[in-house]
């Protein structure tokens, strides 16, 4: 009986930090751009996202309003900050050149920027 509880609790264990490790979870993807998060726990704050291709606009509704939207070069350096104060944010791919950017949602009542990777082709 010993033998059984150690294995199992070995099994839950090794499932549990599989699943915390996965690989970034895609909002969307299309031959323009892509989205992933790479924090799992980030994901539930973005309720909705997509992609209107026509429009090429990137479009999101996340579960608390946002202050301030934060788009970071792939360098690090910041490369512009938009005040937003709604729950809903349009991203326009034109404001954009190719390359990877990291994007992060200042959230009302959230103590961390939620930050999401965006890669525009």
């Amino acid at each position: 009986m010993k033998n059984f509880l150690i294995t199992l609790f070995a099994i839950l264990g090794l499932t549990v930090v599989t699943s915390a490790t996965s690989n970034p979870t895609e909002l969307f993807k299309h031959t323009d751009v892509e989205a992933t998060i790479e924090v799992t726990a980030e994901r539930n704050y973005i309720l909705f996202s997509s992609y209107d291709t026509a429009n090429k606009m990137m479009d999101f509704i996340l579960e608390n309003p946002v202050n301030m939207v934060q788009i970071f070069k792939e360098n690090g350096d910041l490369e512009m900050m938009v005040p937003v104060g709604s729950d809903e944010v349009s991203l326009g791919l034109t404001q954009f050149e190719k390359g990877n950017y990291k994007v992060g949602f200042i959230l009302e009542g959230v103590d961390t920027p939620q930050f999401m990777n965006l890669t525009v082709k």
